[in-house]
């Protein structure tokens, strides 16, 4: 008899994964994603997820200004910019750029893949909820098409925007700004 756990394992814990993004949806529909805030450091909650990321095959930097703090739930800031670099690292050919700047009263932190980019009729749909672009499509990609729909709700919450532009060099920039505290 062939031991199934690792399948099973990894199976429940994308069911789990499936769990939170939807419940993160529910709240943001229920205007209950941002319950506190307090100041957060992005820089370090930027550098923080850096340090946590699991291994993978595409260079990733982290450049950021000194004292960009907003104000907000940390944990909501985390799984936005975590979900957006996820995205980005998963469709990079070589390397992801993350860059945290001060532009007037808001914080702009911009996340620039090598990839293949986002098609300009498709740079808003991308955030709609369980929106995966062709590329994306097979199971292996791990994509439920529900993490930048979570980014968009979270930045909204935290009264700041998210768009999609493309990088100087190719592929895709995600641009987040939210308000300074």
């Amino acid at each position: 008899m062939a031991d199934d756990r690792g399948p099973r394992r990894e199976q429940t814990g994308r069911l789990e994964d499936l769990l939170q993004q939807l419940l993160a949806l529910a709240r943001a529909d229920e205007r209950q994603l941002v319950t506190h805030r307090q100041p957060v450091d992005v820089g370090e909650l930027l550098d923080g997820i850096h340090g946590t990321l699991a291994p993978h095959w595409v260079e990733l930097t982290v450049h950021t200004e000194q004292q960009l703090v907003a104000s907000g739930d940390p944990s909501q800031l985390q799984r936005l910019f975590r979900n957006v670099i996820d995205n980005a690292t998963r469709h990079a050919a070589h390397r992801v750029e993350v860059v945290g700047r001060r532009a007037d009263a808001h914080i702009l932190v911009q996340i620039d893949d090598d990839g293949p980019g986002i098609p300009l009729a498709d740079r808003e749909r991308v955030f709609d909820r369980f929106v995966r672009l062709d590329a994306s499509r097979d199971r292996a990609s791990n994509s439920t098409g529900l993490g930048l729909a979570i980014a968009r709700e979270i930045a909204h919450a935290h009264g700041g925007t998210i768009s999609v532009t493309d990088a100087p060099g190719g592929g895709a920039r995600v641009v987040v700004t939210i308000p300074v505290a």
